[in-house]
């Protein structure tokens, strides 16, 4: 995962799989100090190549962060063949993606 501040966000870009095994590295990038109302956070699944439970469970506990803390989410699609369990799960209209 790489994090990069940009000029108007914090972009979080994901790579490979975000399951158990790597979830952990997830709750770490998004553990930033500070986030409030006027910042946003964006999580890049473009590269990401396969989400399990685990992984949808880390980004619905991200959206509700945002939430309850006031900072806004943003989460970039992942590809089409791993962005399906967003459709087959019903929560892909409940989670914030930008850009499809």
């Amino acid at each position: 995962m790489d994090v990069a501040r940009e000029a108007d966000r914090i972009r979080i870009a994901m790579r490979g799989e975000l399951e158990l095994a790597t979830v952990d590295q997830a709750h770490e990038a998004l553990a930033l100090p500070g986030l409030g109302p006027s910042d946003t956070v964006m999580l890049d699944l473009s590269a990401v190549t396969f989400i399990d439970s685990t992984g949808l469970r880390f980004l619905l506990q991200a959206d509700r962060r945002a939430q309850e803390t006031g900072w806004r989410l943003e989460i970039v699609p992942a590809p089409p063949e791993v962005q399906r369990i967003f459709k087959m799960t019903r929560v892909e209209d409940r989670l914030p993606f930008v850009g499809r």
